[in-house]
């Protein structure tokens, strides 16, 4: 092999090495990027315009209403013994509900929200970290409970968050649906709000095994006919994430 061939293999090499720390400062940056958008929310509690949680007015009791009746149901249905609570706010909400699980582990993208649980609420089948669920990898659940989390992500972040949910190898996916959305046509900015149907483009969810209206107050919920879904996370697509 002449020098010639050596510098094109040794330029090759150098262009690699540079496009992957390229990708890696990338994706280094977009990490911060949804991790400061959340802080700041958390930090600027009216955001949201919440009086009664951080979470913003969608996580009052009054607005969970029919969640908070239905969820032992799910749990005991669905013969739940550990349960994930993936984005999990102030547990302002889920606190008083008689779960009856082996165990729950809470995580939220900001550190502050979780050493506040971690101070508030004590015992040995709660654990709570700190964690981004669309990259960071997640306990093992019978159950994971994504409540009013992914209407805050871009499209990409909600792709990355099933395929991480899928990773975790857990068995059931709770989350939030938009049942009279026709058409998923406003992406955002994470930190913001769209409303989404998981069953359009570009999640294409199938039909869930169980689903429900959560009859909520919220402003224009009704309209939307906001509620949950219970998927097999088997069942989901598995995404190429761009």
């Amino acid at each position: 092999m002449n020098n010639f061939s050596y510098l094109k293999i040794s330029l090759s090499i150098i262009c690699l090495v540079t496009l992957i720390a390229m990708i890696d400062t990338y994706n280094s940056e977009e990490d911060l990027l949804r991790k400061a958008a959340f802080e700041y929310i958390h930090k600027h509690k009216n955001v949201w315009k919440g009086t009664e949680s951080i979470s913003g007015p969608g996580s009052t009791v009054q607005a969970t209403t029919t969640l908070r009746c239905l969820f032992p149901a799910i749990i005991q249905g669905l013969d739940i013994h550990t349960l994930l609570d993936a984005g999990c706010g102030d547990l302002n909400w889920i606190k008083d509900i008689p779960l009856y699980v082996d165990s729950y582990s809470g995580v939220d993208i900001v550190s502050d929200v979780i050493e506040k649980n971690k101070a508030k609420y004590s015992a040995d089948r709660l654990s709570f970290f700190c964690l981004d669920i669309t990259k960071d990898q997640l306990p093992y659940a019978d159950l994971i409970l994504c409540r009013d989390c992914l209407q805050h992500l871009s499209y990409k972040d909600i792709k990355a968050a099933i395929n991480n949910f899928k990773t975790s190898r857990s068995t059931y996916l709770l989350t939030t649906n938009y049942f009279n959305l026709k058409e998923n046509k406003q992406d955002i900015v994470n930190g913001n709000f769209h409303i989404i149907n998981l069953m359009k483009e570009p999640f294409n969810f199938p039909d869930p095994i169980i689903s429900f209206n959560e009859l909520s107050a919220e402003h224009d919920m009704q309209t939307w006919r906001k509620g949950m879904c219970v998927w097999r996370l088997s069942d989901l697509p598995t995404y190429k994430i761009r």
